[in-house]
């Protein structure tokens, strides 16, 4: 059996990982980018592809939480 914990894809701006939530029921989204304009960029584009692919399955989405950290 194989089993996919989520899908990280790699841009020009850094990557992004999507997965499900193990405690909650929502979409878990991690990214890096060399610069905090690239991670706005990054999590923008994300927010999108979500929201359109929840428009097409007839799913309500809520507006993301996001958390900034510095590393």
């Amino acid at each position: 059996t194989l089993e996919i914990d989520g899908v990280r894809a790699y841009t020009k701006e850094g990557w992004f990982l999507i997965r499900a939530s193990n405690t909650k029921p929502e979409i878990k989204i991690r990214a890096e980018s060399t610069s905090e304009e690239g991670l706005k960029n990054l999590f923008g584009e994300v927010t999108k592809v979500i929201k359109e692919a929840a428009s097409r399955l007839g799913v309500k989405v809520e507006a993301p939480k996001w958390r900034y950290k510095k590393t």
